[in-house]
């Protein structure tokens, strides 16, 4: 497992809810190849909305852009793309099933929902204590400012997101304290941050990294090189989208998405609005075309390999998917991209 920029890391998250997804596919009915895809696609998502990556395009952004948006603002803007996604993922899903005469999940395989929202229900306000504190500070900030002043409001929004991942670590220990290996205890709880360092720290050093290299190259001026090449092909909107598209696309099969990010960031937020895009528009999609990418195209297909290995597929019949559009990284990159160039 690749310890990159992914928030939660996709691979992982293959290896974590592939072990019981992908084997109910298979006796859905999907191809294994398929059923792997589906998986892998999925599982990356997450670095739509986590943290690593998402930091890093915003301190680029705010750099180009200083004071203009807030964090909050920005994080709304990333998760409206995620819902973008899904949604295109979904249609496609929906599609495959038809084609592949997909059949339900047995009904006695199907957990009980009434059950299963009285167990679980305090499971569901997660999300809200995640997203509430950033609407609030994204809609609500001129109410901020009158009562706590700029500098509090700015305060706010700059911790806003450490905040509501704090309070949803207590709140999570606090409603899954039954789960915790050897009990609700402070020597269990500390065991279980401890053995949890092994993923943090390598996804800090490299978010660290990330920022390390952004700035040599903004010392030497590298987004300046690439910006005036991208603008010497003298395209429009559409254009620049498809160049980007499949530039970055080649790229996430050596680099991970954080390193991207701080290679080419600069230069994708201002060449999209050189050619007239809306800067915060191409920068809140910027992660979809890097890091939702990263680990589904070979040769460094980390989410591919491992989703293969508890699908048993084949190589081939799973990249073969993957350059059909199925499920895969390349139909949904190129949707927002075609949203930015209908929008404008």
């Amino acid at each position: 497992m690749r310890p990159s920029d992914h928030d939660g890391t996709g691979p992982g998250n293959v290896a974590a809810t592939g072990v019981f997804t992908i084997p109910a596919m298979i006796r859905s009915g999907f191809p294994r190849h398929l059923a792997a895809t589906v998986e892998m696609a999925a599982s990356m998502l997450g670095n739509q909305v986590g943290p690593g990556l998402n930091l890093v395009a915003f301190a680029i952004f705010s750099t180009l852009y200083p004071d203009k948006y807030s964090l909050s603002t920005f994080w709304l803007g990333l998760y409206i793309v995620f819902g973008w996604l899904i949604l295109q993922r979904w249609l496609t899903l929906l599609a495959f099933c038809k084609y592949y005469r997909v059949q339900p999940v047995p009904k006695k395989e199907r957990p009980n929902l009434a059950q299963a929202l009285k167990e679980g229900w305090s499971a569901l306000l997660i999300p809200v204590f995640i997203l509430g504190p950033i609407i609030i500070d994204s809609v609500f900030k001129t109410t901020l400012i009158a009562r706590y002043g700029p500098d509090g409001a700015k305060a706010f929004s700059a911790s806003v997101l450490l905040m509501a991942a704090g309070f949803c670590t207590f709140y999570t220990i606090i409603v899954g304290r039954k789960e915790i290996p050897g009990g609700f205890n402070l020597n269990s709880v500390f065991a279980m941050f401890r053995d949890s360092l092994k993923g943090v720290v390598p996804v800090s050093a490299t978010i660290y990294l990330a920022y390390a290299i952004a700035l040599v190259f903004q010392k030497v001026e590298m987004s300046e090189a690439i910006k005036t090449w991208f603008l010497s092909f003298g395209l429009g909107k559409a254009g620049w989208a498809l160049l980007i598209v499949v530039f970055t696309a080649f790229l996430g099969m050596v680099l991970p998405g954080s390193s991207q990010v701080a290679i080419l960031g600069s230069a994708i937020i201002s060449t999209g609005a050189a050619v007239g895009l809306d800067p915060f528009l191409v920068a809140v999609v910027m992660p979809a075309i890097t890091g939702v990418m990263e680990g589904m195209t070979p040769p460094l297909a980390l989410a591919m390999y491992t989703a293969m290995g508890i699908a048993r597929s084949k190589f081939w019949e799973t990249a073969n998917d993957l350059r059909l559009g199925i499920c895969s990284p390349y139909s949904h990159l190129l949707t927002p991209y075609r949203r930015l160039t209908y929008i404008y």
